[in-house]
């Protein structure tokens, strides 16, 4: 419920198994202590209210796992693992490879691909902007394609 705090000590782990959910109301702490793991298996969900605090502390891991989905308020910063399709308010940061993001008005969006070279991963495209409204638009999905950002669906990788 509003006003909650899950597993606020340092090293917690909560809902760190597949396809786990975790929910919380507004102005709650979920996992804020340094070394937190939140929902870190792969298609987990977290869910928390307006004021609400996920994972703040010190080398914590939010929905880590490749494919992961986060969407949060204005005034984020957000970075996650290939694959990812990540969504952000007004003024926010977003950093990813081989991912979709959205951002609202005035965020900054840096996108990059990259491959395993048979050694090691290799960026071959990337690109970074900020959320103007008219050349990057607010809340339109976009992919980085030849070194320029690509509106895509909500479908479209």
């Amino acid at each position: 419920g509003d006003d909650s705090t899950i597993g606020a000590g340092n090293g917690s782990t909560i809902g760190a198994g597949d396809c786990s959910t975790i929910g919380a109301g507004a102005y709650s702490t979920i996992g804020a202590g340094n070394g937190s793991t939140i929902g870190a298996g792969d298609d987990s969900t977290i869910g928390a209210g307006n004021g609400s605090t996920i994972g703040a502390g010190d080398c914590s891991t939010i929905g880590a796992g490749a494919y992961s989905k986060i969407g949060v308020g204005a005034y984020s910063t957000i970075g996650v693992g290939a694959y990812s399709t990540i969504g952000a308010g007004k003024n926010s940061i977003i950093a990813a490879f081989n991912s979709k993001a959205r951002a609202g008005i005035n965020s900054f969006i840096a996108l990059a691909n990259r491959e395993w070279n048979g050694k090691e991963y290799v960026i071959t495209d990337y690109a970074a902007a900020i959320v103007d409204g008219k050349k990057i638009k607010s809340d339109t999905w976009y992919v980085v394609k030849n070194g320029e950002f690509v509106e895509v669906t909500d479908d479209e990788n």
